[in-house]
């Protein structure tokens, strides 16, 4: 089975509190999960970068719904192509530190601390990973 990917970055349109981090994740891990989509968001400092897949038509809905919410500014498409298997296996937002009240939440991980488990790396192979990879590279410093 063939699945669509999609990986962008765009600017939040403000800095998201913790309660609106939460909400967001809650509505996207309800939708993805109807909809067959898996992947990653990365939250930190006013900017976001994603990574999802699924069924063609379920990912090009989200990508139409995302160039839609008011919440995304400049968006940079880095990536949209054919991939043969899911490249993410569940749906995991990571967010910038000092964001501690989210730590209970399910769904969320300090994917910007140094403590990151190395399986959750190499589930998530190609171009996605890299671009992910780099992003975070990026926001440790």
């Amino acid at each position: 089975m063939s699945l669509k990917q999609y990986v962008y970055v765009s600017a939040a349109d403000h800095l998201m509190s913790a309660e609106e981090l939460a909400d967001l994740l809650r509505q996207s891990r309800e939708n993805n999960a109807r909809d067959g989509i898996t992947g990653m968001l990365f939250y930190h400092g006013g900017t976001f970068m994603q990574a999802f897949e699924g069924p063609p038509e379920q990912a090009e809905g989200l990508h139409a719904r995302i160039a839609a919410d008011p919440r995304h500014r400049k968006i940079i498409m880095l990536f949209q192509g054919e991939v043969s298997e899911r490249q993410f296996g569940g749906w995991t937002m990571g967010f910038q530190t000092g964001k501690e009240a989210l730590d209970a939440e399910a769904g969320f991980r300090n994917l910007f601390g140094h403590d990151v488990p190395p399986e959750l790396w190499h589930a998530a192979a190609g171009r996605a990973r890299q671009f992910l990879l780099s992003f975070r590279k990026q926001m440790v410093r």
